[in-house]
């Protein structure tokens, strides 16, 4: 989980180890596959830049924000999602 927008696109931007330069490095088939979740509490415009980027990368995105701050969050994303967070 992260804490704000700076901290969201500055992980899916960062230089050569972000998100996004690792999906630029995708076939398009494999982007077409790929779901990221944005399940932090950033501002809207930011997860609305992130469609936009990633649209033009054919990668779909959901933004998916999770209320009960850092320690409940994990646990709320594990029962919906089944996923587990680190």
């Amino acid at each position: 989980m992260l804490p704000s927008s700076p901290h969201v696109l500055s992980v899916y931007e960062r230089f050569s180890e972000g998100i996004i330069p690792a999906l630029k490095e995708l076939p398009a088939e494999e982007a077409r596959k790929t779901l990221c979740i944005n399940s932090t509490t950033c501002h809207v415009g930011t997860s609305q830049e992130l469609a936009q980027i990633l649209g033009k990368l054919q990668v779909n995105i959901v933004d998916a924000p999770v209320s009960g701050g850092k320690y409940l969050a994990p646990l709320i994303v594990h029962h919906a999602l089944g996923l587990t967070l680190y």
